[in-house]
């Protein structure tokens, strides 16, 4: 079965895989694949294509400094979390979107037990702009997603 019909297996499916492998090396070859090794700048321009925006758009609708931006794009260096939810909020990004930008960040995933977090996800879920989830968290008595980069 050639690569473009396969079906990608499911985390638990591949999870399994790996608890039942003798040898790494040879579980990392059979699933090459299935493992997420794509750069965050690549994944960033991957969701604004997607999304039929401009790098100048995001960095004036998510309030990034235009320095900052670059070096973000050019894969020099890794926004923070903030950062990372503004942009997905700017983009529209479904909650998986947003947890696998997070992920590929090394930025830890919004947690629903947390209530910033809770907030977080809400407003992503109901397609919240940026001002008006900025203006939920300050509401709860949260940090804002808006502070200095």
């Amino acid at each position: 079965m050639n690569n473009k019909n396969r079906r990608s297996m499911l985390t638990e499916e591949l999870l399994h895989a790996l608890s039942e492998t003798k040898h790494l090396d040879e579980f990392l070859q059979n699933h090459e694949g299935e493992i997420n090794s794509i750069d965050l700048h690549t994944y960033l321009y991957e969701l604004i294509d997607n999304a039929g925006l401009t790098i100048p758009q995001i960095i004036e609708k998510a309030s990034i400094g235009r320095s900052l931006a670059y070096q973000i794009f050019n894969g020099q260096r890794t926004p923070n979390r903030n950062l990372l939810i503004r942009i997905a909020i700017i983009i529209k990004l479904s909650m998986v979107e947003t947890q696998r930008l997070l992920k590929i960040a090394k930025r830890g995933e919004l947690y629903p037990r947390i209530q910033r977090d809770a907030a977080i996800i809400f407003c992503i879920q109901h397609k919240y702009s940026l001002i008006d989830t900025n203006e939920l968290l300050e509401n709860l008595g949260e940090a804002i997603l808006l502070k200095e980069d």
